[in-house]
């Protein structure tokens, strides 16, 4: 008896001891994946609103942020849903040595991906019609579901990047992502100043440089895979 409580005692005070050791591993891990949103995904979309709305005025941003908004509901929750079961899978398979299974994972994950977003994209092609039916202005509703037409590419550039990135995470390769965050965001500043500069519409300017910045990441990600 005194042994078994010896040895509980002693594995309970070794618990903080091993999770403290582990903090700088999950730390290691994680700060790449954290600077990938803020600065690949976050920083990008602020700066594209505010260069629409100095380009086309407050009537443009509202018409983006409704866009953005049935976007994220309809299409990348969806996605990103998906995907995430790659994370468990992959672990689990990479943790068991089973190599070969975490590539079938990846694979089952990018098509499980591209299924959801064909789905989303019959979807955004009725956009303007949805948003008309849910009461919202003719005007607003029929510049986002533009904004939604040409979103669909970066939709389908998503969808791809996101199995590989729960694959690639799964395999504990993280310190690529800072350095994709960084292209994205370049990419995509750079796309929306060129697109506005060449006179075209903001709110479908916004989309496409997402379309572009979002094929970059795609192929940047490839080269990590």
């Amino acid at each position: 008896m005194d042994d078994a409580a010896y040895t509980l005692v002693d594995e309970d005070a070794a618990a903080p001891r091993d999770a403290a050791a582990a903090t700088p591993t999950l730390m290691g891990l994680a700060s790449p994946i954290i600077a990938n949103q803020m600065i690949g995904i976050f920083i990008p979309s602020f700066l594209t609103i505010a260069a629409v709305g100095q380009a086309a005025g407050a009537r443009a941003v509202a018409a983006l942020a409704m866009a953005t908004t049935f976007a994220n509901i309809t299409g990348w929750s969806l996605v990103v849903g998906i995907s995430e079961g790659c994370d468990t899978l992959a672990s689990q398979a990479y943790g068991a040595g089973q190599h070969a299974v975490c590539g079938a994972i990846l694979q089952r994950g990018v098509a499980l991906s591209a299924a959801g977003a064909a789905v989303v994209t019959v979807l955004w092609t009725q956009a303007e019609r949805a948003l008309i039916a849910f009461g919202q202005p003719r005007e607003l509703a029929r510049m986002a579901g533009a904004y939604c037409l040409w979103y669909i590419p970066a939709l389908w550039a998503f969808a791809a990047v996101q199995p590989l990135r729960r694959w690639l995470t799964a395999l504990g390769v993280t310190r690529p992502f800072f350095f994709i965050g960084c292209v994205q965001l370049v990419v995509q500043c750079a796309a929306v100043v060129a697109l506005l500069g060449a006179r075209c519409d903001p709110v479908i300017a916004a989309a496409a440089a997402w379309g572009i910045s979002h094929a970059v990441t795609l192929v940047v990600t490839l080269l990590f895979a």
